[in-house]
């Protein structure tokens, strides 16, 4: 069984896809949400790193990102897990476990405990997937800006809305609109936002990237007098952007790491 057909975020995400942000809805992404209890989050957290270094020396891969984040606040999942694809098709095409069997194989050949121990360690992982998660495929709307690190300790604030379909892309076009706030002010490192495409989910997901605790509380003691300086007629805008927003509801998240140059890299949040 494949990670995808779990079934297959943010698109959310906040996945940073650098030069490929530029064009609209090029990309898609399967989103994970897992329930890991906190006592066990610290040895999930380094058998995904282990296992992702692992499938990712191989060529079976089809992602162009993969990214997971860690609750802080308002959210009901301890983990978040965002792998990002060109296409539809890339997701189904990807494949995790022709490597990890391959590593499995070699450390048999050398001493069958070991294999056992690596097999057992990959099935805790797994049943992670399997026991109380949630996943869907979103489209990512690559219109926001910058290109945050996921290596950082950032702090991610994902909001989360319910337009009828039918004003949806007005309702991402009222958000442009209010993004030279974001922007401008200089609180905000990135923002990301994406629509629903299958499974489980809202209409839209955004993602605003802060630095650090201190440029959330800062942006949120200020973002009145920002909008109002650099966001032409905002009253306005922003009474029609809440007046089709549907249900909102906000949670705030860290990295814990993402994929680059061919390994799972643990952001400072959790390398210590």
């Amino acid at each position: 069984m494949k990670m995808k057909s779990i079934v297959i975020i943010l698109i959310g995400v906040f996945v940073t896809i650098h030069a490929k942000a530029q064009n609209s809805e090029i990309m898609v992404f399967e989103k994970l949400t897992l329930e890991v209890p906190v006592n066990e989050l610290g040895t999930f957290i380094q058998s995904h790193k282990t296992i992702m270094d692992i499938s990712l020396k191989s060529d079976s891969r089809t992602f162009v990102g993969q990214y997971m984040a860690a609750h802080r606040y308002a959210g009901k999942h301890s983990i978040t897990l965002y792998n990002v694809y060109e296409s539809v098709e890339d997701i189904n095409s990807d494949d995790m476990w022709t490597p990890i069997r391959n590593h499995a194989d070699s450390l048999a050949a050398i001493d069958s405990s070991l294999a056992g121990e690596f097999s057992s360690m990959v099935g805790a992982w797994w049943n992670r997937f399997l026991e109380g998660h949630n996943d869907e495929i979103r489209t990512l709307r690559t219109n926001g800006f910058g290109n945050g690190n996921w290596e950082d300790p950032l702090v991610i604030v994902y909001s989360y809305y319910s337009p009828k379909w039918a004003d949806m892309n007005t309702f991402i076009g009222y958000w442009e609109q209010l993004q030279p706030a974001y922007e401008q002010c200089g609180y905000v490192q990135a923002s990301r936002s994406s629509t629903h495409y299958s499974g489980s989910g809202p209409t839209v997901e955004t993602l605003t990237a802060f630095n650090s605790w201190e440029d959330l509380a800062a942006w949120e003691a200020n973002y009145k007098s920002c909008f109002e300086t650099h966001v032409e007629n905002y009253e306005e805008i922003n009474g029609k952007y809440w007046d089709i927003a549907g249900d909102h509801w906000d949670e705030i998240l860290i990295p814990v790491g993402q994929s680059k140059d061919g390994e799972f890299v643990l952001s400072e949040h959790f390398n210590k």
